[in-house]
């Protein structure tokens, strides 16, 4: 009776050791800062550009839309830049210490509040293809956590969280062997959408994306239809 109970509880204990310890949100984002190059090779960049191509679709599949654009950014100046074709136009957006300023065909425009507004969150926003998973470790909310999930097939990190003074929620997936960034989900204007990278290229020591796809999905990340397609190419 001993000898069973012995071998019963030496079962347990086994299986118990079996089982994957969630590990800390931080833990998460260090190990996926290491499977795309390093924090070394994050900070050593000093002048980063490269191509985005966007592609929009509306809910029954159809294009939309299509944007090209073209941004550099230099870290040791401080300067960022955008360029782009509307209306058969060329447009350069630049940021110095001046601040942001527009040129269409050459010609210096005129810019509002809310243009200027939202000119800095598309430059802000063109980084996010080198700056993550890099940037979110520095700058994880203290209210994320963690808990194992299944994204495509795969045994995934959930991370669970919400920047100060925002309404969107977010969930970032990282694969549970490599710490690989795998997608991330949002829910922001009352819908979910999910963002996953297909696709990698590599650059000055870094693992970055090549090809993302957004979709619509509901809560349980089952896709409604594709929202874009995003397409990157670096200049090594």
């Amino acid at each position: 009776m001993r000898a069973t109970l012995s071998v019963i509880i030496f079962q347990m204990l086994f299986i118990s050791c079996q089982k994957t310890v969630t590990p800390r949100p931080e833990e998460v984002l260090e190990k996926a800062v290491q499977a795309h190059g390093g924090a070394l090779a994050f900070e050593a960049v000093q002048v980063f550009s490269f191509d985005k191509k966007t592609s929009s679709y509306d809910s029954l599949g159809e294009p939309t839309k299509t944007v090209e654009q073209s941004f550099v950014y230099d870290f040791k100046k401080g300067t960022s830049a955008v360029g782009w074709r509307e209306n058969n136009q060329k447009h350069q957006l630049t940021r110095d210490a001046a601040g942001v300023s527009l040129r269409v065909n050459d010609t210096l425009k005129t810019l509002s509040e809310s243009e200027i507004k939202g000119f800095e969150s598309l430059l802000n926003g063109g980084l996010f293809v080198y700056w993550q998973p890099f940037k979110l470790y520095r700058e994880l909310p203290k209210n994320a956590t963690v808990s194992p999930e299944t994204l495509m097939n795969s045994p995934v990190w959930a991370v669970f969280f919400q920047f100060p003074n925002s309404s969107d929620q977010w969930v970032w997936y990282f694969d549970q062997t490599s710490g690989e960034f795998l997608a991330n989900r949002v829910w922001h204007n009352h819908r979910y959408s999910l963002i996953i990278n297909q696709s990698w290229l590599a650059y000055q020591g870094l693992k970055l994306p090549e090809n993302r796809v957004s979709y619509r999905v509901n809560k349980a990340n089952e896709i409604l239809y594709k929202q874009a397609d995003y397409v990157y190419g670096l200049d090594n």
